[in-house]
């Protein structure tokens, strides 16, 4: 069954209108609804988890000679709510203008010294044809995708151990230790994103290739760190992308209502020590066409909830990387 939707805080996609002390942020969750993953193939205009076992990442032995790939485990961040909206200037960190969702009591009481809480995925898309010069102004009309992870059960106890767990929870936990320091540490970052009903959109069989094909997010990407690790929030600037790229995702905006899109992320393994892979977060967008359904957060609003934000000190960042 699909989970009821309201509108995203209310009045404050209403244009001129700002939101009223006691519903001071955005509330996760609310821009579509959530249905179960196996309701997809009938659904529009939704979002359900993913499927961490979808996604082919490195397995070794000797990666770089065989080229081994093999379904992954388990993912190590669970689903808890997902937004699409507009807005004419980029929304990077969206942590500060949300209430972060509740947290399970597993995720609650989770402490350790790198790995967070929870983890926000925000993907920046242009919402405008695309200019032949790439831009990193905040002054551009974009779609966001903000999706919120937080730890999962399984994960917990990995960490609990983390000397007898799997390579991918150590390397988590050194990503995250070292990701605001190192570049090379913070592009392993890898996101990956798959059309699942690709034979139905009618698109040029050429691209086929490039469906499911990771993607490293180097100097495109952003990422903050919250106080007391209570989320870390990775952005990805699709603005920053090629000229070609931001052309061809634009041009896609006409199949969205068609495409489910399976959405993933993980951390580059590189070495047998660091393999298999494994899935960090996933999710699916189910024919959603977030340049046209997504409602639009006004500039006066959203400027609004960043004002208010600095004056609360709303989810403080303590570490940040941004481009």
């Amino acid at each position: 069954m699909a989970t009821a939707a309201p509108s995203l805080l209310g009045d404050v996609c209403k244009q001129g209108v700002k939101p009223s002390p006691a519903h001071a942020f955005l509330k996760p969750g609310k821009t579509f609804p959530r249905v179960d993953v196996e309701e997809k193939e009938e659904a529009s205009s939704v979002y359900a988890e993913g499927t961490a076992t979808d996604f082919h990442l490195r397995i070794g032995p000797n990666y770089s000679k065989h080229k081994q790939k093999g379904p992954s485990l388990s993912e190590i961040y669970s689903l808890v709510a997902l937004d699409v909206f507009r807005s004419d200037e980029r929304v990077f960190p969206a942590a500060q203008v949300y209430d972060l969702p509740p947290l399970s009591p597993h995720a609650r009481d989770f402490d350790h010294d790198y790995v967070c809480k929870r983890f926000i995925l925000n993907i920046q898309v242009p919402d405008c044809p695309a200019p032949f010069r790439s831009s990193a102004a905040v002054e551009n009309p974009t779609m966001h995708i903000v999706m919120f992870f937080e730890i999962s059960e399984e994960a917990v106890s990995y960490f609990k151990d983390l000397a007898h767990a799997p390579p991918a929870y150590k390397l988590l936990s050194d990503w995250c230790r070292d990701s605001f320091t190192d570049d090379k540490c913070r592009s392993r970052f890898k996101i990956i994103g798959i059309a699942e009903n690709f034979a139905d959109l009618g698109l040029p069989t050429l691209i086929q290739g490039y469906n499911g094909k990771p993607a490293l997010i180097k100097s495109t990407g952003s990422l903050v760190r919250g106080e007391n690790n209570e989320y870390m929030e990775q952005g990805i600037n699709v603005h920053l992308f090629p000229f070609l790229t931001r052309k061809s995702v634009y041009g896609l905006q006409g199949k969205m209502r068609l495409m489910i899109t399976h959405i993933g992320a993980t951390i580059e393994a590189r070495s047998d020590e660091e393999m298999p892979e494994r899935t960090l977060l996933c999710a699916r967008l189910v024919r959603i066409n977030g340049f046209e359904e997504a409602r639009k957060l006004p500039i006066a609003a959203l400027r609004w909830l960043r004002t208010q934000a600095a004056a609360m000190n709303h989810n403080p960042y303590v570490q940040s990387v941004i481009t």
